[in-house]
């Protein structure tokens, strides 16, 4: 996932702590990037979204009926011809579309993985981007530093080291705490040379894309 919820290294404040939050997403990195076949990611000057398309033969009926399954949808404008439903709080939406006369349907899911908000934070330092989401739970930012270079755009998160006594011991200053159920994370709050030290040390590629348009 581009930006998951069991995070192992979350932060005190958005990163880097001396860089100033910007107020929209720089004209440089908009646009639709894609990871494979069916994947893609869409980023406007406010927000960063992940989408899914593809194709299915069963009916909307049906569709419908798989969907409210998995978890709590609402669903809107549903016709004969499709439907649209949308999941709580998560920032996700299907669209359903079907052809009555082929019998072919077609869906394309999309999660808002980032949109610029009070807290939701994104920062850029030297070309480079830091995207910040905040997780009201723990009151922490999560944080992707996200490399543009040409039309690849690769995305890092710094992971958990096997001996945490060498994250405290490089950050100066980290805290415990329980993430969900038995999921452990640490809370730091690097200074900007220590965070270059983290990424360069513990810095973990996640996803990259091609950018298409």
């Amino acid at each position: 996932m581009l930006f998951g919820c069991n995070e192992s290294i979350r932060f005190e404040q958005p990163q880097p702590s001396d860089v100033s939050e910007l107020s929209k997403i720089p004209k440089s990195l908009r646009g639709t990037y894609q990871e494979d076949d069916s994947i893609f990611l869409r980023i406007d000057k406010k927000s960063i979204t992940e989408y899914t398309s593809g194709a299915f033969e069963e009916g909307p009926e049906q569709a419908a009926k798989d969907i409210s399954e998995e978890e709590d949808w609402v669903f809107k404008d549903s016709t004969s011809d499709g439907f649209t439903a949308y999941l709580k709080d998560e920032g996700m939406r299907v669209k359903v579309k079907y052809d009555k006369k082929t019998g072919e349907g077609s869906f394309e899911l999309s999660d808002l993985k980032f949109s610029i908000g009070p807290k939701n934070v994104i920062k850029s330092n030297y070309g480079v981007y830091y995207v910040n989401i905040y997780r009201k739970q723990d009151t922490a930012w999560i944080l992707r530093k996200l490399v543009l270079k040409g039309k690849k755009l690769t995305t890092y998160k710094v992971s958990k080291p096997s001996d945490i006594i060498e994250l405290e011991a490089i950050t100066g200053v980290s805290r415990h705490i329980q993430v969900s159920g038995d999921y452990e994370g640490w809370m730091i709050d690097p200074t900007p040379e220590v965070l270059d030290q983290l990424f360069e040390k513990y810095g973990k590629k996640v996803k990259e894309y091609t950018r298409i348009k």
